[in-house]
């Protein structure tokens, strides 16, 4: 009997460190499967990028957005650079009438949404991968943007079926890709949401703003589901109520879209807020320095102290050498 127990104990303790061995085995093959998913998934993920610009073929920050993150797009993302056709040096007074938003409020609608697309090569790539909007009856260097950005809106709500992410961003943005793709695949796009660094504006502004509530800042891009998407196509009729309520003054292009989703019951994510950097980079500039700058020059940075690879976008970059620096530091560093 005695031999018959330690037999027994012998034969389940193998038992066990065989079920043991299965199981670390299996944990093991799932993680790494689950690696590669999470790669594989990242460059599945449908992303329209909208840049709101001014004179975009002149634009030398613009080229360098392109060349820079611009260049790291996957297959299945997109980057629509929107401007609008008119401008104030020419037959401006005649021409704003046409601008008015009341004026065929359907058809603007409409004209913003089926605005062409035209294909837009940086100096990189010789083939396109990036498409010029030219918003119908919009003044390019108007300011504020609104009406630019509400015929930028609708116009990327037209997109909708083709992405699951829509991000709109100005031209002096850095984005780290990896990272925001990353981020995006633990969010659900069919949930109505947008996400952005959460702010709620100077204490003199928000009794006018009459937005009781956090919005997305501007200038680090706001982002938004395909589930939202609707509802950015719905912003003009709220929009021109701010106008006739606080005025041109207090017209902001991130609180009106903000107001837009809250009225469309769109709910804000405010985790991203800690990845959105706002710096101003001009001090680290002083030098008038003609074509690039070496990167020994400005290595003392406060970028330097920044993890570039954790931030999902840096505001603002307003020289192209800036947007040069960065992308050396994020991706040859």
């Amino acid at each position: 009997m005695k031999y018959i127990r330690h037999i027994m104990l012998i034969v389940l303790l193998c038992i066990n460190c065989t079920l043991l061995f299965i199981l670390l085995n299996s944990n093991s093959n799932a993680n790494v499967h689950g690696s590669r998913g999470n790669q594989q998934d990242q460059h599945e993920l449908p992303i329209l990028f909208g840049i709101t610009t001014r004179n975009p073929f002149h634009s030398e920050l613009l080229s360098a957005l392109l060349d820079t993150w611009g260049s790291q797009l996957s297959h299945n993302e997109s980057l629509f650079v929107y401007s609008g056709e008119l401008s104030t040096k020419t037959s401006f007074t005649q021409e704003m009438s046409h601008t008015d938003p009341l004026f065929s409020h359907t058809q603007r609608t409409e004209e913003s949404r089926n605005a062409k697309l035209l294909p837009f090569k940086s100096s990189k790539n010789g083939v396109s991968q990036f498409y010029s909007v030219q918003l119908p009856k919009v003044v390019d260097d108007q300011y504020p943007a609104i009406w630019k950005n509400v015929g930028q809106w609708e116009h990327m709500a037209a997109e909708e079926s083709r992405f699951n992410w829509f991000v709109r961003c100005d031209d002096d943005v850095f984005l780290n890709l990896h990272q925001l793709r990353t981020f995006l695949l633990t969010k659900d796009h069919t949930k109505p949401v947008f996400l952005g660094r959460a702010v709620r504006g100077r204490p003199r502004d928000r009794k006018m703003l009459e937005l009781n509530a956090s919005y997305a800042a501007g200038g680090t891009c706001q982002f938004w589901s395909k589930a939202a998407s609707f509802a950015a196509g719905l912003c003009r009729s709220s929009v021109y109520q701010s106008l006739i309520q606080r005025g041109q003054v207090y017209l902001h292009d991130d609180v009106e879209l903000a107001r837009c989703f809250y009225l469309n019951q769109v709910e804000f994510d405010v985790s991203m807020t800690k990845y959105l950097r706002a710096q101003n980079l001009k001090k680290a500039f002083k030098k008038n320095i003609t074509g690039p700058v070496p990167i020994q020059t400005v290595s003392t940075l406060w970028l330097d102290s920044v993890d570039l690879h954790k931030v999902i976008a840096i505001h603002a970059v307003k020289l192209p050498r800036q947007m040069h620096y960065l992308n050396h530091k994020m991706y040859h560093s």
